[in-house]
């Protein structure tokens, strides 16, 4: 893990969606986060949310592992955010899922966002 944890600064330009999305997800799942790699993850993933370049799968593994390890800025739940939002429409159960749980982790929980979640949800 700590040659990952190196690699993951250096490297995170080239990462796309799914690989960066990957990474979050692997390295809270096993409970090897740390500072640095998450810091340059968080900055990667509000680039990808800005950039609408997340499919919801991994845009809903990314609020995930960042709620999961509850990593929390306004910088970095802003963007993911509204990125949840415009892929709600098309999101699985477990997307869904996953979001919610992320939000509910670190305790922000955009009503708009909530709201169409829920919706989403009971259909």
């Amino acid at each position: 893990w700590d040659a990952v944890q190196t690699l993951i600064p250096r490297k995170i330009n080239s990462l796309s969606p799914r690989q960066g999305a990957s990474i979050v997800w692997a390295l809270v799942q096993a409970r090897q986060a740390n500072y640095t790699s998450m810091e340059a993850l968080a900055k990667w993933g509000v680039k990808m949310a800005r950039s609408g370049r997340f499919s919801p799968y991994d845009l809903s593994n990314v609020i995930w592992g960042f709620g999961k390890a509850q990593w929390f800025t306004q910088e970095l739940w802003e963007p993911l955010s509204l990125a949840a939002e415009q892929l709600v429409g098309v999101m699985s159960p477990m997307e869904l899922s996953n979001v919610a749980y992320g939000l509910v982790e670190v305790n922000f929980c955009p009503p708009t966002l909530v709201t169409s979640i829920v919706k989403r949800a009971l259909v």
